[in-house]
């Protein structure tokens, strides 16, 4: 198992320490600045101009290599800030063109700044329910299955859980983890739906971009299997994406690894994940 990252542990000092940077010291006009600069030229890129807003956030650091999803689909992400806010953004390629992307940020939680900062995001950026500024670029691409669905008769996914084909909701494929052990939003997501799901609209899962969402199917038809009639032809494609993307993050306490995914998928199908 290789390590590659600390990071709940790494991200809660850096981030705590920022914090408490900020609320202890007196609002600097310069960051303010930055930050109005850096809405401006945002705003100057253009929402809908994804490869000249990529191009953007690619720089100072355009040598970071993207995710790979499997079978053609690739994922960039990256965050560019000024002074109180940061904007995060994923880019997702199929074959190396831009297919869709998501642009985010959080108000600064200063204060003194609070609505001066809700104004200016919000004249960029819609707010959800849960107060992040959020947009989506062509989403609706990626709640398709990938190239290799045959899209045979029978096996489809109903609207309400097309969701679970998109790689938005997270590409890490486990539980979760963290000092304080968190669920992972796709995993959640998708045992909110997998007791609703048809063994056709499984099938079309195991085709879904999400490469963590091929696993979770996987898993639940290995622990289903007598449910299944079409095993060979399962079984055929679950090897298939074995060696199409052999390894996938993963979570273990507070470290991010990479591991094989054909093991991780086997010792998930014996344990109760609704039990985390």
């Amino acid at each position: 198992m290789k390590t590659t990252c600390l990071i709940f542990l790494v991200c809660l000092l850096s981030f705590g320490k920022r914090a408490l940077a900020q609320n202890a010291d007196t609002l600097k006009k310069e960051w303010i600045q930055n930050d109005i600069n850096l809405v401006k030229t945002l705003d100057s890129v253009g929402k809908n101009n994804p490869a000249a807003l990529e191009d953007f956030f690619l720089q100072p650091n355009n040598t970071m290599k993207p995710d790979t999803l499997g079978f053609g689909w690739t994922m960039f992400s990256r965050s560019r800030g000024a002074g109180y806010i940061r904007f995060n953004a994923n880019f997702y390629h199929y074959r190396g063109k831009i297919v869709s992307y998501q642009l985010y940020s959080q108000a600064t939680t200063k204060k003194e700044l609070k609505q001066q900062y809700r104004q200016m995001l919000a004249s960029l950026l819609p707010i959800d329910s849960g107060g992040i500024y959020y947009y989506k670029y062509h989403v609706d691409e990626l709640l398709k299955p990938v190239a290799n669905y045959n899209n045979a008769p029978g096996e489809h996914i109903s609207t309400r859980h097309l969701t679970l084909m998109s790689p938005t909701d997270g590409i890490m494929y486990g539980y979760g983890g963290g000092p304080t052990p968190t669920m992972l939003d796709n995993r959640r997501i998708f045992n909110d739906s997998k007791d609703k799901l048809s063994n056709s609209e499984i099938i079309a899962l195991m085709y879904a971009i999400n490469p963590a969402t091929r696993l979770m199917a996987f898993e639940y038809y290995l622990k289903y299997r007598k449910r299944f009639n079409n095993h060979k032809a399962i079984e055929a494609w679950m090897q298939e994406v074995y060696k199409n993307k052999p390894f996938i993050e993963t979570i273990s306490g507070c470290f991010i690894v990479q591991e094989r995914a054909e093991k991780l998928v086997n010792w998930y199908r014996t344990v109760k994940t609704e039990n985390f």
